[in-house]
């Protein structure tokens, strides 16, 4: 197998330029860049360069997808760690800790709710919407001043894992973690 290092040396200098990357993508760019020059070198002629460019435009439609899905899973991940530190940090205040028990949390079974109705006149609803611990469940308003408001999946099946496996309980109609 006769690899051209100047080959890939090129498309590791073109890929630098055009982006920033971590030690994983610059790994699977090398292996991806390594296996596509021994395929040219060993099916493709001289005189079949459409070929080539084919190959290398798939290749290169291949390493942009692969880098979409992994900043799509990075990004939600990143929403999800932020909201759970959020919730366990010293920055939620009694207030929102309070609603959230309020409004979400059913005192027959010992478990959060997905969804809830909260007045409009709420203050903290804002901050827990930017910690992506609640969202908008529709625009409509009931009874003209309350909404519908749903509690993330991530964060209903963390509150309820946390309750049952004791790092958090319910007192004085606040969440307090152990």
């Amino acid at each position: 197998m006769n690899i051209n290092v100047k080959s890939i040396v090129s498309l590791f200098e073109d890929f630098i330029k055009c982006k920033k990357c971590s030690v994983t993508k610059l790994i699977s760019f090398l292996a991806l860049s390594s296996s596509l020059l021994y395929l040219r070198e060993r099916y493709v002629k001289d005189d079949s360069v459409y070929l080539s460019v084919f190959i290398l435009c798939f290749a290169y439609f291949v390493v942009l997808i692969i880098f979409k899905i992994e900043k799509e899973i990075e990004n939600h991940f990143k929403y999800i760690c932020r909201a759970k530190r959020y919730l366990r940090g010293s920055s939620i205040s009694q207030q929102e800790k309070k609603l959230l028990v309020e409004v979400f949390y059913d005192k027959e079974s010992g478990l959060f709710n997905r969804s809830g109705t909260i007045s409009l006149c709420e203050g903290c609803i804002l901050s827990l919407e930017n910690n992506y611990i609640i969202a908008r469940g529709s625009n409509l308003a009931s009874f003209g001043t309350y909404c519908d408001y749903v509690l993330q999946p991530y964060i209903t099946d963390y509150l309820n894992k946390s309750l049952t496996n004791h790092k958090a309980f319910i007192s004085n109609n606040m969440l307090v973690w152990c």
